[in-house]
């Protein structure tokens, strides 16, 4: 049996029945706070065998203010209810709400009106919360809002099936990692906490702000998944994503938080004020905020524009099987091309055109300061290099595609 004591303000009958069945409108305080656990790194299983051992018998359940308590019978069977004030006690568990009710036969509790509920270093806040003893179900409904010291979540409703250690939040859907100064935001999110595993649908939104740089990554697509606690977000559907001046898109995306890398596969493209690159898969390396290094590989291309400006269309090129790309200050400095190197670059001569020069060999590496090429290093057999050199009237045409 489980003790239960009241200092409730009036008790309108003295409730004779095995109390043991009451302890479940606290189930959900204990067990709920487990939600939470989804977005850190530790699973419900391993929080009960360091918060309970497996011996220690259930905590005392106290009913410590109620204006009333009342004791009633109905077709659904016995119900009590408390009204007014109430604050309820189990553990280190404080739970404060307008009215609780709970029916003894279907194992249902129900608590309204203002929840709110503290076990140490996490509270969670709701208009509502239901526990369905029998499917082990626990759903909190309006404004919830479950959070500890560093992480929560915010959503229109929050379910957690114990069966399944499974959390489902729906609705205006709000994720904060304050660690890692990550907030994600969806419709729908549905977290494993034994696998340490989320997916998010709803044209969800993440968002990564550097506290070393003004500029923010954000990273949108229709659905996404997080591994090991948000180690690794895998994004799909029509990905976008924008790093201060850099921005991409593609089929999906993985982004690996640790090692500021971020990979790019299904047509991907990746453009940063007038330079372009397209390939099988693109890697995006981020440093301080800001891309430092590109790689694209499979039918690699790259498009420098030689002037900005908007009347201005010509365009060095690179193509190749594999373009390494290298960015100082969010500047161009450096390409590198290999396997069936192709570069066409305008040629200068105190700042005059000269016209453009074709390169093919198995490696190119293009050296550039503000938006000019300084100089090309060609490595290739002989027999694999050539060179072709247009005048200013005779260049070919190459246009540049649309930055979108």
């Amino acid at each position: 049996m489980t003790p239960l004591t009241t200092r409730a303000k009036s008790v309108i009958i003295i409730m004779k029945w095995d109390m043991r069945k009451r302890n479940l409108i606290f189930c959900w305080v204990i067990l709920g706070f487990a939600l939470f656990n989804s977005v850190a790194r530790a699973t419900i299983a391993q929080q009960a065998k360091q918060t309970r051992p497996a011996n220690q018998t259930e905590e005392r359940l106290e009913i410590i203010n109620a204006d009333t308590v009342r004791y009633s019978k109905s077709a659904e069977g016995d119900i009590i209810k408390m009204i007014g004030n109430v604050h309820l006690r189990q553990g280190v568990a404080e739970m404060f709400c307008g009215e609780a009710e709970h029916w003894r036969d279907t194992r249902q509790t129900v608590v309204r009106r203002n929840v709110r509920i503290y076990d140490r270093s996490k509270s969670l806040f709701a208009d509502e919360v239901y526990y369905f003893g029998d499917r082990q179900l626990f759903k909190a409904v309006g404004h919830v809002f479950l959070k500890d010291s560093l992480r929560q979540i915010i959503a229109d409703r929050i379910a957690y099936d114990k069966n399944e250690d499974l959390v489902t939040a729906e609705k205006n859907v709000v994720i904060v990692d304050s660690i890692n100064y990550i907030q994600i935001t969806g419709a729908l999110a549905k977290f494993d906490n034994a696998n340490d595993y989320a997916w998010i649908s709803g044209n969800p939104i993440l968002t990564r702000r550097d506290t070393t740089a003004a500029d923010t990554l954000r990273i949108a697509s229709l659905t996404m998944e997080l591994f090991e606690g948000g180690a690794k977000a895998v994004v799909s559907d029509s990905v976008k994503i924008q790093q201060g001046k850099a921005h991409a898109r593609c089929g999906r995306a993985e982004f690996y938080r640790d090692r500021n890398e971020i990979l790019l596969f299904q047509q991907p493209v990746a453009w940063q004020e007038g330079d372009r690159l397209t390939g099988e898969q693109i890697q995006l390396f981020i440093e301080k905020g800001k891309l430092v290094k590109a790689v694209v590989t499979g039918q690699a291309l790259v498009t420098s524009r030689v002037d900005t400006a908007a009347w201005d269309q010509r365009v060095n090129t690179l193509t190749g099987q594999s373009i390494t790309m290298y960015f100082e200050d969010e500047q161009l400095v450096q390409v590198t091309v290999d396997n069936q190197a192709t570069s066409y670059y305008y040629i200068y001569e105190d700042e005059e055109e000269k016209g453009m020069n074709k390169i093919i060999g198995d490696r190119i590496s293009v050296f550039i300061r503000d938006r000019k090429i300084e100089r090309i290093l060609v490595e290739s057999n002989p027999q694999l290099s050539a060179g072709t050199y247009y005048p200013p009237n005779m260049k070919p045409v190459i246009l540049p595609r649309k930055l979108e």
